[in-house]
This record gives C-alpha cells, sequence and structure tokens, in this order.
C-alpha cells in the first residue's frame, strides 16, 4: 500500500549514498566545482511551510532567493560527480570545499563567488590548484590558454545541474519528511551516475581551441641554444638544437610543436647535471640526436 511504502522509504537512504560512493567518478586532475539551490517550497510559502522549518533556510543565488538547501558538487572533465555535500541555503559556497576537496589533485575551475585567498591557499596545501576569473579590480595572473579555454568551459557543471533537476527531477516542493527528500535527492543522484550520456569536456578540442587561440608557428634558421629561455607556439628549425647553454647545463621550452630537421644535442654532465628539453606538443625529428 502507499502507507507502507511511505514507511518504508525512509530505509532506502543509506543503500542509495552507498551506491553512489560505488558508482561517482574519480579524479583525472581537471575538476569543476559549483553549488545550485534545491528550493523546498515557493517564495510566497515561506511563512507558513513547517516540513523543514529547522534545517531549511533562505539563501540567495544569481536567480534570486530561495528557502531551502544548496548542493554543492564538483565533477570532474568526463561530467562525473566525484564529491557531493547538501547544506542549508544560506552557506557560503566556500566553507565546505576544504573538506569536500580532500583527496583530489590538479587543478579546479571555478566561478567568482570561489575567490578568497585562505580557500585558496587551503586548496593550495592539499596540492590543488584553485582557478577562477578575476575581477575587475583585481591584479592579472598569467593564465595558461588551455586554462583559460577551460575556465570559459565550466558551464558544463551547470548542464549537470540542469539534468539533475529536470531529468532526474532532485528538486520539487511536495515533500512531506526530511527523509523523503534525502531518498528522493539520492534516487537522482544515482540515476545521473548510471547516466550513459553525460555531458563531457572535450579535452582533445580544448587542446586544439588552445592552440588556435594565439599559438603562433616560428621558423628558426640560425642555432638554438638552451639559453634563448621559452618559446611559445611551435617552433620548425633547420640547423642546429643545443639545448643547453654554453656556460653548461641548461633547459629549453617550447609550448607548441617542434619539427626538426638538423641536429638535436643534448649535453649530460653528471647522474643529476644534465640539459633538459621541454615541448608542450608533438616533436617531430629528421635528423640526428647526440648525446
Amino acid at each position: 500500500s502507499y502507507q507502507r511504502c511511505v514507511e518504508l522509504l525512509p530505509r532506502c537512504a543509506a543503500p542509495l549514498a552507498a551506491l553512489f560512493e560505488m558508482l561517482k567518478g574519480q579524479c583525472d586532475g581537471i575538476s569543476i566545482a559549483d553549488a545550485t539551490a534545491i528550493a523546498v517550497c515557493d517564495n510566497r510559502r515561506i511563512a507558513r511551510h513547517r516540513v523543514f522549518a529547522d534545517s531549511a533556510r533562505r539563501g540567495k543565488t544569481s536567480m534570486g532567493w530561495f528557502y531551502g538547501f544548496k548542493l554543492h558538487a564538483i565533477i570532474n572533465s568526463r561530467g562525473e560527480l566525484i564529491r557531493l555535500r547538501l547544506t542549508a541555503g544560506n552557506v557560503d559556497d566556500r566553507k565546505p570545499m576544504p573538506d569536500l576537496c580532500q583527496g583530489l589533485f590538479g587543478q579546479l575551475f571555478a566561478d567568482k563567488g570561489y575567490l578568497a585567498q585562505w580557500l585558496t591557499e587551503a586548496l593550495d596545501r592539499q596540492n590543488l590548484q584553485l582557478i577562477t576569473p578575476l575581477r575587475k579590480n583585481m591584479r592579472p595572473v598569467p593564465r595558461t590558454r588551455f586554462e583559460k579555454v577551460i575556465l570559459r568551459r565550466r558551464s558544463l557543471i551547470e548542464t549537470v545541474f540542469d539534468e539533475l533537476k529536470n531529468l532526474c527531477q532532485i528538486e520539487h516542493t511536495r515533500h512531506r519528511s526530511l527523509f523523503n527528500f534525502i531518498v528522493n535527492l539520492m534516487a537522482g543522484i544515482v540515476a545521473y551516475c548510471l547516466s550513459d550520456n553525460k555531458p563531457t569536456l572535450n579535452l582533445t578540442r580544448v587542446n586544439r581551441l588552445a592552440k588556435l587561440k594565439g599559438l603562433s608557428r616560428t621558423q628558426v634558421t640560425s642555432s638554438l641554444s638552451g639559453s634563448d629561455g621559452t618559446f611559445e607556439g611551435d617552433v620548425l628549425k633547420q640547423g642546429l638544437i643545443s639545448v643547453g647553454s654554453l656556460s653548461g647545463a641548461g633547459g629549453l621550452a617550447i609550448t607548441g610543436d617542434l619539427s626538426n630537421d638538423g641536429t638535436l644535442a643534448f649535453d649530460i654532465f653528471g647522474p643529476t647535471v644534465y640539459d633538459q628539453l621541454f615541448i608542450g606538443g608533438d616533436f617531430t625529428i629528421d635528423g640526428l640526436l647526440t648525446l
């Protein structure tokens, strides 16, 4: 019966939470964080709302005021949920992040709502780099073209929230108990995890866009050595490339592709002293490699 179903429903909360732990994605070095509102009633009915009177709170997002909870989420580049936290609606988006990011690595992309020096330092101690857009009154921060492209595509997590709310239906205002709300929320999250058609971030296309938006091709006809520092873009070289410098071991960095039709020379002075060549793209050599 319906009454019996309602009585047994709270028992599903723990198994659904355990199932999510099994189905959730893994960190791949590129994570996107955001929070979304979970309203439990219409704003006009807040004064007479009773079901969540002890737990729900008023909050505000870019879409306006609401009464309910916030779902804080972190996804990977494949659109998979890897971290979740439910808080009251008046909790700052930044507050749960240090605990939520435990065990993550690489880079975390978020919006301006996550700008805070204390949060950047806390995540840095966890070996996680926080990358957000800057406000107009802030000093410029050097970003790679790859990071700039990812920042422009961080709206991927908004697509995930849209699917959670409209396809998996984690948000509605007809709950009769807190347990009913939790079970409905976890059932929708598990349904999303089981979905085969998640929104993803095509990293191959992102790399291609990063190259198209500024990487140039440099043709070098003279000798190239480690004292020349860093080349932004692709390098087409005909002749000698000496990775080191005249004074000893050195390093040469090329952010794009390297094509060399001459000689590539490395010097090894000892077990820990040697020349280093860093190439951000593809490397093609049609000549000699000397050590």
